[in-house]
């Protein structure tokens, strides 16, 4: 039986799960040659492209044991904390060196306006980060997905995909910049009142657009067919109140192995979908359950609610740059707060204050999650089916079941799934079954 992160010191371990163990190598003629994790990471890439090995294809692979499981988890804990630091070196070295004002005094020999200019700047930042972040991310998103059977993709639809989120973060990044510093060169004392305002705004409206205009640029959906699924997951909607324009199948397939149901959407875009995978291999009382605990963050206006919490956060968020870079003028050389060579920083204090906020956003999430469950435990009432479905998505999403508790108030969005089944072990009248997600 194939195994993909159990030894990935052997020769038939895959160079890219040997890079994160620190030694790196290519076998040619028997002889091991040390690669540098770049090489590593396109040799695994023209291995996996040009293999015609049926048991490279996930969707026959064995589900992995406990044990590779957690190597899964801890090389993308790895790889997430690698892009992290790449980031904050990024900016801090920015900051720290004459490359700030440098970038600055190039960009003002074109233009003195501000938004434009900020535009400028953002682009070489954008384009540095996303250069030194690539092969992190690929081997994170792409190459961890497919050894460990949760991915389909080939790196040609993964690197479409990669362009199109590309091209949303520099679009959204530039109008971002563009209208901060357009703002503060406005409106100098209250801009960040202003901003914090406009991004609330615009993130009402992307709730209530983004199934209409951003989720079918990475995924395809059909309507649901008419029959008894349909039916029920319909009429389910219309039992607890919430109102959809529509019923979809999210043709996960084509990507993944993992399955999923949702209710996505505000107002008038507020729509169901169901994967295709989950169709195939949940049973119809299991997809009801799922759904119910979606509804449930309708029905109890979480997604509202959730949009208020942020709410005073992005407001904090734009105060501290208010307050922090008018501090650093000084330290590195700035001429105020509109100063382009001051956007490191200005980017160093967001992530700074998303990372202290987001235990207390976790926490926050869990809570509601945690709500949703006891609805849809009190709206289906068959808590086994609920209890079926957690342990098929715990297993497919290879969730981490009882974290350390440090790393669930800090990480987790969702309750582990361990404590999410023995909720639903108490209305049941069977036990727990113990075996590893989140809806």
């Amino acid at each position: 039986m194939r195994r993909r992160f159990d030894q990935p010191e052997s020769a038939n371990a895959p160079a890219i799960v040997a890079l994160v163990e620190g030694h790196a190598t290519h076998q040619v003629n028997s002889h091991t040659v040390p690669q540098s994790p770049g090489t590593a990471i396109i040799q695994s890439i023209m291995d996996e492209q040009l293999s015609c090995d049926p048991t490279n294809d996930p969707k026959t692979l064995p589900p992995l044991t406990d044990q590779e499981a957690r190597r899964y988890r801890k090389f993308k804990r790895f790889a997430s904390i690698v892009s992290l630091v790449v980031t904050i070196g990024l900016l801090l070295a920015v900051t720290l060196t004459p490359a700030n004002t440098w970038l600055r005094d190039l960009v003002e020999q074109f233009t003195l306006n501000a938004s434009f200019g900020a535009a400028i700047v953002f682009i070489h930042l954008y384009i540095a980060f996303q250069i030194l972040t690539f092969l992190p991310h690929v081997y994170n998103s792409l190459f961890l997905e497919r050894r460990a059977g949760t991915s389909v993709q080939l790196f040609g639809s993964w690197f479409k995909d990669w362009v199109k989120s590309l091209a949303l973060g520099l679009t959204f990044g530039v109008a971002g910049a563009a209208s901060v510093y357009g703002l503060i060169d406005a409106f100098p004392d209250t801009w960040w009142l202003i901003a914090g305002t406009v991004v609330t705004v615009f993130v009402v409206l992307l709730t209530n657009l983004a199934p209409v205009l951003l989720m079918p640029l990475f995924n395809k959906f059909d309507p649901l067919p008419e029959g008894p699924i349909r039916d029920r997951l319909l009429g389910l909607c219309d039992r607890v109140g919430v109102r959809t324009v529509r019923a979809s199948v999210w043709k996960l397939s084509e990507k993944s192995t993992r399955s999923n149901a949702a209710v996505v959407g505000w107002g008038n875009t507020r729509r169901v979908i169901v994967s295709d995978t989950m169709l195939d291999t949940y049973e119809p009382d299991e997809i009801e359950a799922v759904l119910a605990h979606e509804l449930g963050h309708h029905v109890s206006g979480d997604i509202r609610n959730s949009i208020l919490v942020q709410t005073p956060i992005t407001f904090v968020s734009f105060l501290a740059i208010h307050i922090l870079l008018g501090w650093l003028d000084d330290p590195i050389d700035l001429t105020g707060r509109g100063d382009l060579a001051g956007m490191p920083a200005l980017a160093l204090i967001l992530i700074s204050v998303s990372l202290i906020a987001l235990p207390l956003i976790n926490t926050y999430s869990r809570w509601r999650e945690a709500a949703a469950d006891r609805f849809a435990l009190d709206t289906i009432d068959q808590p086994d089916s609920f209890i079926q479905a957690m342990e098929k998505l715990a297993e497919q999403n290879l969730a981490d079941r009882s974290p350390n508790r440090l790393i669930e108030i800090v990480f987790h969005s969702h309750p582990p799934i361990d404590k999410r089944i023995a909720t639903a072990g108490t209305r049941s009248g069977s036990s727990p079954i113990p075996d590893t997600a989140e809806s």
